[in-house]
């Protein structure tokens, strides 16, 4: 839904490299009574990044309409966005058995200028509100998007202490990914007896289609994380097709009832949905189904908050829920399905100005395993953890905003005897940060902020030999507010990393490393008119 008051906001900015651009933020309500909103945001961005001979090329264009009734409400968005990379940097794989070597220099890039990924992304959504009375309201949605990606590079692989990759997979590949999506439901709202209800009925249901063409070199460039090659310029055929992959669909019905008594002292939600996933996998040579799954459940929900105090409250929730499984990186294939479970109870403590969260959770789901050179998701992994969070005011100038989570992330199903029991692959103990912003007595509209993140040491591998160290990083900021020929403007001045430390950012689900970005800065002016 759109704002009452009309904006026009325009934005230019510098910085995390040689990036320069801007952005648009345009909205209007028009009517008799403003019922009709238009907004559009709009945006390009292009430049040499922090990394060496990479440039990149962003655009952004978002459409919202919108429609508010007194008892219809309707809107519609529609998005473009397209990136254009030269030299696109990949994680790393690590060889079987290596000893993790030190993080290299974050400007360092080990692919090379002729290598490339075009991007765009296309998506709409219409969604709709019709109130029957004051006590029941119809609502759905319908939306859809198209994915493409073509592009030519490797997966590099460290095989050696010194830095050395010695196989980079080079390709040119060409993906599309397909989906929509729709809902429809019923919210009631009304009481029966001291009990208040918001009851809210909803079938849902989802597609997508996966598309895959793949020509690979029969030579793939040498180089090195810490001093990398310039390899003369490979050439790789463009595949002729893009052949399905995969197809999937989740369809689903839920409902949910909130209740509140002692007014509103006592909230508590049931709920169960019966959920199913329709899984088909595709020889990209023959068409042919290569495997299937189809996996249907009904599945529990239930949450309850206590408000024993104004100020505090107690909660706990219980929730179970159907998912699709991830993608193979390497077949592109769709993995299974899988259930997963989630328990979390804790206290908040809101004073308006300033409050502040503890939760202890445990979540249960599945996690993909490398198996023969592919992967599949029949493992599982158990997070128990402690949140805790602050937020808000300590002076009428210094606020907060932080947090430290403690996570004990074990593989209670694996492939193997020797990994069950291990700690999970890129699931740090403990990460913890906090942002402080202090509003400057000495210049008027001045702010100055600082940021802190660290996180601890992560296993790349289920046999916990492999693992990347912790890391600590440090951002600096600068956020100026002040009015020119009664325009309000906005300066803001950042820099990431301000130590410049060289550092393995984190692990992915697939045992792939990222290196930590170096010291960036990112200047910007915003202006209202």
């Amino acid at each position: 839904m759109q704002e009452d008051d009309d904006l026009n906001r325009v934005s230019v900015d510098y910085g995390l490299g040689e990036q320069a651009g801007g952005n648009v933020d345009i909205s209007r309500r028009y009517g008799d009574d403003g019922e009709f909103g238009v907004r559009f945001n709009g945006g390009y961005h292009n430049g040499d990044t922090y990394l060496d001979h990479q440039t990149r090329e962003t655009s952004l264009g978002a459409l919202a309409l919108d429609y508010r009734g007194d008892d219809l409400r309707l809107s519609l968005d529609v998005i473009d966005q397209r990136e254009n990379l030269n030299a696109p940097f990949r994680e790393y794989r690590i060889a079987s058995g290596l000893t993790m070597p030190s993080a290299p220099d974050g400007s360092k890039n080990v692919t090379h200028d002729w290598e490339w990924s075009d991007a765009v992304d296309r998506s709409a959504m219409l969604q709709g509100e019709y109130d029957f009375d004051e006590s029941y309201t119809l609502f759905g949605s319908f939306g859809g998007g198209k994915t493409e990606v073509d592009r030519l590079f490797g997966y590099p692989i460290i095989r050696a202490n010194d830095g050395t990759i010695e196989d980079d997979s080079l390709s040119f590949m060409r993906f599309q990914t397909e989906r929509w999506t729709a809902n429809a439901g019923v919210k009631s709202e009304f009481e029966t007896s001291e009990i208040k209800h918001k009851v809210t009925l909803e079938a849902s249901h989802y597609e997508d289609t996966f598309k895959r063409g793949q020509e690979f070199s029969d030579t793939d460039p040498f180089s090195n994380i810490y001093n990398p090659v310039a390899n003369a310029p490979i050439a790789v055929t463009s595949p002729a097709s893009k052949p399905k992959i995969s197809e999937s669909e989740m369809t689903g019905v839920a409902l949910a009832d909130t209740m509140s008594v002692l007014d509103g002292r006592i909230l508590v939600t049931l709920g169960v949905r019966q959920q199913r996933v329709e899984t088909n996998n595709f020889s990209a040579a023959t068409g042919a189904v290569t495997s299937a799954y189809d996996k249907s459940v009904v599945t529990p929900m239930a949450g309850v908050v206590f408000k024993p105090w104004e100020h505090v409250s107690v909660y706990a929730n219980y929730l179970e829920g159907l998912s699709k499984g991830a993608n193979d990186p390497i077949s592109g294939q769709a993995l299974s399905p899988y259930v997963a479970e989630q328990i979390e109870t804790g206290v908040k403590l809101d004073f308006g100005s300033f409050g502040a969260t503890a939760a202890v959770f445990q979540i249960s789901k599945p996690f993909a395993q490398n198996v023969s050179g592919s992967y599949d998701s029949d493992g599982e992994q158990r997070n128990r953890g402690l949140e805790l969070t602050v937020f808000g005011e300590v002076t009428s100038n210094v606020r907060l905003l932080g947090g430290v989570m403690f996570l004990d992330a074990e593989l209670t199903k694996t492939n193997s005897a020797t990994t069950r029991g291990n700690r999970a692959v890129g699931a740090p103990e403990m990460q913890a940060n906090l942002t402080a912003e202090w509003d400057t007595p000495f210049v008027k509209g001045m702010t100055l902020s600082g940021t802190i993140t660290h996180t601890s040491e992560q296993y790349i591998d289920t046999a916990n030999t492999q693992d990347i160290p912790d890391w600590t990083t440090l951002d600096l900021g600068l956020r100026y507010k002040t009015k020119v020929a009664e325009t309000p403007i906005t300066l803001r001045a950042t820099i990431q990393n301000v130590t410049d430390e060289d550092y393995w950012y984190g692990v992915n689900e697939f045992s792939m490393v990222s290196v930590g970005a170096p010291r960036t800065a990112l200047l910007s002016v915003t202006a209202d008119f």
